[in-house]
């Protein structure tokens, strides 16, 4: 472990010292603003079981007033009223208002899931939308530990995997532009019981993200790539700044292990695309990596172009397993056949283990998957860095 952090931070310093030859967009230190995430949890509810374990205040956020405060929890259903918000007592005017914990040990359960950190509710029309905010730490933790099976993966794999989790929350909150949450949660990452060995990983690369042409840029992972990964925008179809994709050749030399078919009725997949028939299928395919992004349903007189994503949601990730497939009819049905497991951007988790297991360290590993990428470190955004960060995205994509 020492061995593979003591070479991630040569990397960074040689890294950090090639990127300020050039004037590429740096991250500003400002070591004393840490970073929060504001992850919106409910939205546009009637109400919300909200209880604190532990002490807590209450602050109206329309002038920062304490409303209330407690040292040894409470429970009530919050809710809406033509006054103001109510949570075990009417809070008259306030219709924005943040529970806090005041001590560390201190949480808060909402609709029973236990969460660190503070919780915004905002009445709006009458209905009522709970926000959490969380260490970068925290949400991290969460985020891996409900998506990935670490058991089976090497310890610079994970240090790995955390440095590109953090690259893409960085982006997400640098590029989101609502003033009061910055990612919306579609399954809840805060019921799933974070894992040890990616808090150490997480807390081994802290601060460490990726730059591509000078800022944070959107970063992912997928399982098995199925021997040639694709950029960001292809499969995604989001214009934003992000290196190629790559030719993976140990996931390519594993192809046949990971190949799968699924079959289904074309009445019943017309059924789940609400069409009232399918005549053929055509698919888009991202060329240099082979990938499907998307699929056109024909019908006598209609098309409909239905991407990947939803495809996959619609059949089961169990189902379709992978962007890399072809479509065959026989009688009537569709076959799908392919090889691989999720869509096949950013890293190849089957191929970066192994990659690991041969000595490869975590910057070696994210200089194969992310080419003409550098590692740098931020503590902090500075007040006008997003500013910067908006201008040079938009020189980034309008240079392409």
């Amino acid at each position: 472990m020492r061995q593979a952090i003591h070479k991630l931070f040569l990397f960074f310093f040689v890294s950090l010292s090639a990127t300020q030859s050039n004037e590429n967009l740096m991250y500003k230190f400002t070591p004393s603003q840490k970073f929060t995430v504001k992850c919106l949890l409910l939205q546009d509810t009637e109400g919300v079981l909200i209880e604190t374990k532990g002490p807590y205040k209450v602050i109206n956020l329309k002038d920062n007033k304490i409303l209330s405060h407690g040292y040894f929890g409470k429970r009530y259903f919050a809710q809406c009223s033509s006054i103001g918000i109510s949570w075990g007592e009417n809070y008259i005017g306030s219709h924005k208002i943040k529970i806090e914990p005041t001590k560390k040990s201190s949480s808060i359960l909402i609709n029973g899931i236990e969460h660190k950190g503070a919780v915004y509710l905002y009445q709006v029309n009458g209905r009522l939308s709970c926000i959490n905010e969380c260490s970068l730490t925290k949400f991290l933790e969460h985020q891996l530990s409900s998506e990935v099976e670490l058991n089976s993966l090497h310890s610079t794999t994970l240090e790995t995997l955390a440095i590109v989790a953090r690259t893409n929350l960085h982006y997400q909150l640098l590029h989101n532009s609502n003033p009061y949450y910055d990612v919306k949660l579609d399954n809840d990452l805060h019921s799933a019981a974070y894992h040890k060995k990616i808090s150490q990983a997480i807390e081994d690369t802290a601060s460490l993200v990726l730059n591509y042409q000078g800022i944070p840029f959107p970063t992912s992972f997928t399982r098995n790539c199925s021997g040639n990964t694709a950029s960001f925008s292809a499969i995604f179809r989001q214009q934003s700044p992000a290196p190629e994709g790559v030719f993976v050749s140990y996931a390519k030399k594993m192809q046949n292990s990971s190949l799968w078919n699924y079959a289904i009725t074309k009445e019943t997949l017309a059924k789940l695309c609400h069409s009232s028939k399918i005549n053929s299928i055509k698919l888009f395919v991202d060329p240099p990596s082979q990938k499907v992004y998307a699929l056109r349903i024909l019908t006598n007189n209609s098309e409909k172009d239905i991407s990947f994503f939803k495809l996959q949601e619609m059949l089961g990730k169990e189902n379709l397993k992978s962007n890399s497939f072809s479509v065959t009819s026989k009688d009537n049905k569709l076959i799908f056949s392919g090889t691989g497991e999720g869509h096949g951007v950013g890293l190849c988790l089957l191929s970066a283990n192994k990659m690991a297991q041969n000595g490869n360290s975590a910057p070696q590993i994210l200089k194969y998957f992310y080419p003409d990428t550098s590692l740098t470190k931020s503590e902090g955004f500075s007040p006008d860095y997003k500013k910067a960060f908006e201008k040079q995205l938009i020189k980034t994509i309008e240079s392409k």
